[in-house]
């Protein structure tokens, strides 16, 4: 869809992954369109909250069907709140 040579998913192989809705209303037209205008629109306009659908880090879910999995919002918040490079 980006037209990028963005590595391999295979068997065995670390992978990080981000699933995106490609008809969210911060994606279009580009969604529709792929190539250098999604790619884009990614990296510059796109509503997070909205649009991403599933995160994998190293081969592990994160986020799946727009919900965190394994960790709730508020653990999150208190992690954030305790972390050194914000303060």
């Amino acid at each position: 869809v980006l037209g990028v040579d963005a590595g391999a998913l295979a068997p065995g192989r670390w992978a990080d992954l981000v699933a995106l809705d490609l008809h969210d209303p911060s994606l279009l037209p580009a969604g529709v369109r792929g190539g250098r205008g999604l790619l884009s629109a990614v990296t510059s306009s796109v509503a997070a909250e909205a649009a991403v659908t599933d995160v994998f880090v190293a081969g592990r879910a994160i986020v799946r069907e727009r919900a965190l999995v394994n960790v709730s919002p508020g653990e999150v918040a208190e992690r954030l709140a305790g972390a050194k490079a914000l303060q």
